[in-house]
């Protein structure tokens, strides 16, 4: 994967009694004083939301709130995104780097009060951020190369287990044509998209 901005590697979440989506992902952006680097974000857009958190702010074209950091990291480390409850309806949103341990706190917001706990049966999905917006139909064949490695989905909270991928497939207007592949690896599945490096 280029070390610039462009791709969004992300875990889609919903939450009982919710009609709006929140996401948590990882970004890669440009090398900075030799070390690598990484945007991970915290989302959510159910109206309502609220958050005093020095990383959150409300979103620009839309309800809800995004939180945000920057931090360095490794492109041959595993990260493990994480949402855990804080109290009641208030989430967080954490990075962790399973190799080192390292653990970063992306920021917290409070979802309305009649809001539940996270339900089953979410979506994970790697995005090509510039071209998510884009007025006219892109060309496929210019999609730069990425290769990431997603794990099933798993949780600390007691009696909660089984999380799997159960699926693999494109989207978007360039499925079918973004040279996608994939090959399971132990827990999980290693893809690869694109033709430019």
């Amino acid at each position: 994967m280029s070390h610039k901005w462009g791709y969004n590697v992300a875990q889609q979440v919903r939450f009982k009694n919710s009609a709006n989506v929140a996401f948590i992902g990882l970004q890669p952006y440009a090398d900075a004083g030799g070390q690598s680097v990484f945007r991970a974000s915290l989302t959510t857009f159910q109206n309502g939301t609220t958050s005093n958190h020095h990383t959150c702010h409300p979103m620009r074209n839309s309800p809800g709130i995004e939180c945000s950091i920057m931090i360095n990291g490794n492109y041959n480390h595993t990260y493990e995104l994480k949402i855990e409850k804080a109290y009641e309806t208030t989430w967080r949103g954490l990075v962790k780097d399973s190799v080192n341990d390292d653990l970063y706190l992306i920021g917290l917001w409070t979802l309305p009060p009649t809001t539940g706990n996270i339900t089953n049966g979410n979506n994970g999905y790697i995005d090509y951020m510039p071209w998510s917006d884009a007025q006219t139909s892109p060309d496929c064949s210019t999609l730069p190369i990425a290769e990431v490695t997603m794990y099933d989905p798993f949780s600390y909270t007691e009696g909660v287990s089984g999380g799997r991928i159960d699926r693999v497939l494109e989207y978007g207007t360039c499925a079918g044509a973004m040279n996608f592949k994939n090959k399971t690896v132990d827990g999980g599945y290693d893809f690869t998209i694109g033709f430019l490096p």
